[in-house]
């Protein structure tokens, strides 16, 4: 993870009304955000512009019965909440 591309997420998410939970502590290859935004949930796992998931993170991913989100900037953050 990146802290300084969470911090500005996590930020413009805020800025937009979004609550924010950073979970990249969580371990076992979890997303790095959990962010609610106007009655709906979204798990975010954030990535620089071309980083690939781990393989470990590609496992969880596909075994997470919902919807996980891959961001590499704050627009693709925001576009999630459309």
């Amino acid at each position: 993870v990146f802290p300084e591309l969470v911090d500005y997420a996590v930020d413009a998410l805020r800025e937009l009304g979004a609550t924010v939970l950073i979970i990249s502590g969580v371990g076992h290859n979890a997303p790095d955000l959990v962010v609610g935004y106007r009655g709906r949930n979204f798990l975010m796992e954030v990535k620089q512009p071309g980083e690939d998931l781990r393989p470990g993170q590609q496992d969880w991913h596909a075994a997470w019965q919902g919807e996980v989100n891959v961001v590499r900037s704050i627009s693709d953050a925001l576009e999630c909440l459309r």
